[in-house]
């Protein structure tokens, strides 16, 4: 039961705040950042 709130519902402090379950969902998850594909004039 305490492991399930260490890792699940306890916010870290060396974690920016998270738990440990929402950092590995962060780490684990593709990026989804937008790409820009926009070709820039250089002078």
């Amino acid at each position: 039961e305490w492991e399930d709130y260490y890792n699940f519902h306890r916010p870290h402090g060396g974690l920016a705040g998270q738990t440990p379950y929402e950092r590995l969902l962060q780490k684990t998850q593709p990026d989804t950042q937008p790409v820009n594909h926009q070709r820039q004039q250089h002078t």
